[in-house]
């Protein structure tokens, strides 16, 4: 692979592995903020989060040693990115100052693993090397499977609402 490709693949997923840790910092607000009914739902998502970020670093180490078995693959989109970070650091804020309610922190965050999906991870890096697949495709499964613990728990919400 050219350097230059190399560098904007780790670039990416430098941005990919703190956007990780910002969502992590979110989600352990809301473990903070919330009820202690909730307080161990949000420590499992923070944990998850931080273990997608050693991940990534994993997938950066793995391409520095083996640049010529990736591609650059679908473009990621930095906008959006700095989009979801600065609504993380608003959101942090007033969750801190008890500004959003806990039924309505579980949509943001929802919105946040969303974006995460939108985003394309999976699609950034093109490769047949099997240990970076295997990262990535965790990746995307615990965030598929966090979009549909958010899910539940916002139907959870709404199911108690009604009564």
């Amino acid at each position: 692979m050219h350097p230059e490709q190399n560098k904007i693949i780790i670039d990416t997923l430098n941005v990919m592995r703190y956007l990780e840790l910002e969502v992590a910092h979110f989600y352990e607000i809301c473990s903070q903020t919330c009820g202690s009914e909730e307080k161990l739902f949000w420590r499992s998502l923070v944990k998850s989060e931080k273990k997608h970020a050693a991940y990534i670093e994993k997938m950066i180490g793995i391409i520095s040693q083996r640049p010529n078995d990736f591609v650059r693959g679908v473009p990621f989109n930095t906008v959006a990115v700095n989009t979801v970070l600065a609504s993380l650091k608003n959101n942090i804020e007033r969750l801190q100052q008890g500004g959003i309610d806990k039924n309505r922190v579980l949509f943001v965050a929802r919105d946040y693993e969303n974006a995460m999906m939108e985003s394309r991870y999976g699609e950034v890096v093109k490769t047949k090397d099997v240990e970076y697949l295997m990262l990535m495709d965790e990746i995307v499964r615990n965030t598929t499977e966090h979009r549909n613990m958010l899910n539940r728990k916002i139907s959870e919400a709404n199911q108690n609402k009604s009564k």
